[in-house]
């Protein structure tokens, strides 16, 4: 992304330039000579005209338009015909924080500013939006036989003629009777001893337009205009016009369109800031006759159905990897319990046909929107839209949240777009066909392996170790670090379990090292003494090492609450820097509402990932462990503005794929959440989403995610304990093929009190101890059979009733309305097999 300085350019006429391009002339030809590539799946048709497309879906004899072919004869304005016509549509704002919109119709095409190019397997088009000119040719002054001449006297137009009078003040000393009145022309305009002259009057944006027009159509030029001014010693404070300059690449790879922009390729002027890009907001629009949904990933994935739909929302915007918590305004927007999407792609199914969009790169900088039939837009259509320049808004303060400016980051995205719309060459293709194709796409890409199959299903067990109290000391309010599990006691939790008949446990541990919950940086590993310190946690690995167990000690290189003097992390320099230039913070919602007891969170650089990573494995190894829980890693990305070495989110991804890569290349990794790009490192994701935020405008919750990486990845969804309905979220897991999670504690609730971590209420292990063993005997019996087997179908039988069928055909079907399960037909009550001796 190049800005560059402004400078006068003469208008020219852009045409159209095609370079070893046919024209296609057979039978089914979509557009009036137009351009088309192809290969043995797609076959791509370009309207030379207007750059608008088709696809042909060559295995299923089926099409998808870029843009709605009935448009024209819509009941709307003229101006959403225009955005139903474009390919993409930029936001920008200026340097007086107004906001702006073009789209490659309206603001090119639609003028012929573009030029068409022959690429490999592909083409290239190149946009210029705005005004040719950069400055406008409408003199503010002009010397009276010049105007005359230049200008009234080539125009042929009557209405122009009278437009240009009406919008020019004539000014003549020699007409002037009042000596005052002179004096006060003089005054302004000097030169008034020597000419008569025109002054402009105040034009609204469309009249400057127009008389524009009718400037160049008299011949008359920038340089003109130069001239006149001159001759006044007039200095005009002119507003530079907007105009970008953007290219975008159409190629097809077996069943897939890509479409990419490359963004270091985009110029504009550097009086503006290009905020965002949205793409193909059209492509495949489904009218509400149509009988498909769109999918998006939001939590483990929703529905939104097309047909006959009375809707009283109208749109959504989810934030691809959630929200940035470096900036505020992201902050507000998504503060609510919503589940994030955590997978960059979304679907469209219509009729018997689907489509797959997997955004490949910038995808840390995406958005997936939809937009859903309403009132005489009867169009369903779902895309992407693109961060390029980051933006916040600054509250000044002490005043009003009225009083405030945007703040834009200094150099924004230059990744390249690139977007893969996988058009699945199967009839009656749907969301699970689309998690196939992404499921191929991610093993391709060497992001998924198959699960190794010695072991049976895990048992994920998560205890806490220490976590900070405030209490009175002689009055005074003190933080005290309490024990809630110590290293010993953690064995006696495992213990009880394995006399209960559970196996196979991996064992995160939270809050074991640095402090506790509320922790320092991992910089180094201080075992805790109120947990037993080193030597207990020894012990500790002796026990798990004979005993078959899997320990995971949960770090955090994501947040700290914690700036302790010499513990290798300054807030100014080592904490994410927002746009405002102020140290970021942030209030982990998640876990429970801010309390009188809370602590803001430092986010942690991403520039200092790979010091820290490095700096604790420099410990950790000694332990000769090869499993870790980097929870939050998971489920985080946030950027740092400061000034020296800004990162934006693209880049804070990148940062975390290589200190994985680089650090823990060799382990076995546990992750919360679980972002796509932790995928390649992941071999165990706790807190995945089981459900999807229930947005009123969606229709269904579907298990898009966990169809994705069942056989190649273990997961579970939030602790079954601390649900709201556990026997819901049992039946949840059993529909998904998710494995068991409890988070037990060793102490009781009186040390919970008055803290932050209400959340660890009623985590005593003796609580659900037994219940845990009836739910891991359930697991065992209704999943054994499935335990490393990809899921190949799922579907609704009826309301309240799943079937998921796996690679190896058997199914297991679910009923909440009767909370039963059958497998291949052999039916279990879940409640007598939870609740019943």
């Amino acid at each position: 992304m190049k800005k560059i300085k402004t400078m006068a350019i003469t208008a020219a006429i852009i045409s159209i330039i095609i370079s070893n391009v046919y024209a296609d002339k057979s039978l089914d030809s979509k557009y009036e000579g137009e351009l088309t590539f192809e290969n043995e799946y797609l076959k791509f048709h370009l309207d030379p005209k207007t750059t608008e497309f088709y696809i042909t879906n060559k295995k299923t004899n089926t099409g998808w338009n870029s843009n709605p072919i009935d448009r024209n004869e819509l009941k709307v304005s003229a101006e959403i015909k225009k955005i139903m016509s474009s390919q993409f549509d930029i936001i920008f704002y200026d340097n007086m924080n107004r906001e702006f919109k073009m789209n490659n119709w309206a603001d090119a095409a639609e003028k012929n500013q573009f030029e068409i190019k022959k690429i490999d397997n592909g083409f290239r088009i190149e946009y210029i939006l705005g005004r040719m000119e950069k400055r406008s040719i409408v003199p503010q002054i002009i010397e009276k036989s010049r105007f005359e001449e230049l200008i009234l006297k080539p125009q042929e137009d009557e209405r122009a003629l009278r437009r240009l009078k009406k919008l020019y003040k004539f000014y003549s000393l020699s007409e002037i009777k009042r000596e005052e009145d002179k004096k006060k022309i003089l005054k302004e305009y000097p030169m008034a001893e020597q000419y008569d002259f025109y002054v402009a009057r105040p034009m609204k944006t469309r009249e400057k337009r127009d008389i524009g027009e009718y400037l160049k159509t008299a011949g008359y030029t920038i340089e003109d205009k130069d001239y006149d001014h001159s001759m006044f010693d007039f200095i005009e404070e002119e507003e530079v016009y907007a105009r970008f300059t953007i290219p975008v690449e159409y190629t097809i790879e077996n069943n897939a369109l890509i479409v990419r922009f490359p963004v270091s390729e985009i110029e504009y002027d550097e009086e503006f800031y290009l905020h965002k890009l949205s793409l193909l907001n059209y492509l495949g629009a489904a009218d509400s006759s149509t009988d498909g949904y769109i999918m998006v990933p939001d939590g483990c994935g929703s529905l939104i159905y097309t047909k006959d739909k009375n809707r009283n929302t109208s749109n959504l915007s989810l934030k691809v990897y959630g929200r940035n918590n470096v900036i505020s305004t992201d902050f507000e927007k998504f503060m609510l319990f919503n589940e994030k999407a955590g997978l960059p792609v979304y679907g469209m199914k219509r009729d018997e046909d689907a489509y797959l969009a997997v955004i490949e790169s910038s995808d840390a900088q995406a958005s997936i929107d939809v937009k859903t039939s309403q009132g005489e837009n009867k169009y369903f259509s779902v895309w992407p839209s693109f961060t390029i320049t980051d933006k916040d808004y600054y509250r000044y303060e002490g005043l009003s949240e009225k009083d405030g400016v945007f703040v834009f980051e200094s150099d924004g995205n230059k990744d390249d777009i690139l977007v893969k719309y996988f058009f699945i060459p199967e009839k009656n293709a749907g969301y699970v066909q689309m998690a196939d194709t992404y499921r191929n796409y991610l093993i391709d890409k060497g992001a998924l392996r198959a699960l190794d199959r010695k072991k049976g299903a895990p048992f994920y067990l998560e205890v806490v170790g220490a976590i900070e109290k405030t209490e009175p000391v002689f009055g005074i309010p003190v933080d005290r670090r309490k024990k809630v599990t110590s290293y010993l006691e953690s064995i006696d939790i495992m213990e009880s379990l394995q006399g209960r008949g559970i196996g196979n446990i991996h064992l995160k541990y939270s809050g074991w090292m640095n402090g506790g919950l509320k922790n320092t940086v991992p910089n180094k590993i201080s075992y805790q003494k109120e947990l037993g310190g080193k030597k207990d946690f020894e012990k500790l690995l002796d026990y798990i090492n004979n005993n078959g167990i899997s320990l995971y000690p949960d770090v955090d290189f994501c947040y700290t609450e914690v700036n302790r003097f010499f513990d290798g992390f300054t807030p100014r320099s080592d904490a994410s820097i927002g746009l405002d230039k102020r140290i970021a913070v942030h209030w982990d919602m998640e876990k429970g509402l801010i309390s009188n007891y809370s602590y803001p969170q430092y986010i942690i650089s991403p520039l200092k990932l790979n010091q820290y990573m490095d700096n604790f494995l420099k410990n950790f190894r000694k332990n000769k462990l090869d499993t870790v829980s980097l929870g939050t890693l998971g489920g985080n990305l946030n950027g740092d503005y400061n000034n020296k070495n800004p990162v934006n989110r693209e880049n804070a991804k990148k940062m975390v794929v290589e200190s994985l890569g680089k650090n823990f290349q060799d382990m076995d990794i546990m992750f919360d959440e679980g972002f796509s790009y932790i995928l390649p490192y992941a071999g165990h994701i706790l807190d995945m989403p089981m459900s999807s935020s229930n947005y009123t405008i969606a229709d269904e919750t579907i298990p898009f995610y966990q169809i994705v990486v069942r056989g190649y990845i273990n997961y579970a969804g939030k602790p079954l304990n601390l649900a709201e309905n556990s026997l819901y979220e049992i039946m949840k897991s059993l529909e998904t093929g998710a494995g068991l999670y409890y988070l037990l504690n060793f102490a009781e609730n009186e040390i919970i009190k008055n803290t932050t971590y209400t959340y660890l209420y009623s985590t005593n292990y003796i609580l659900w101890a037994d219940e845990a063993s009836r739910a891991y005997k359930l697991f065992s019996e209704v999943l054994s059979d499935v335990f490393f087997q990809p899921i190949s179908n799922h579907e609704k039988i009826d309301d309240g009733v799943y079937r998921t069928t796996y690679k190896n055909g058997i199914k297991i079907m679910v009923d909440y309305n009767k909370y039963t399960v059958s497998v291949n037909n052999r039916e279990i009550k879940v409640i007598d097999a939870l609740y019943q001796e």
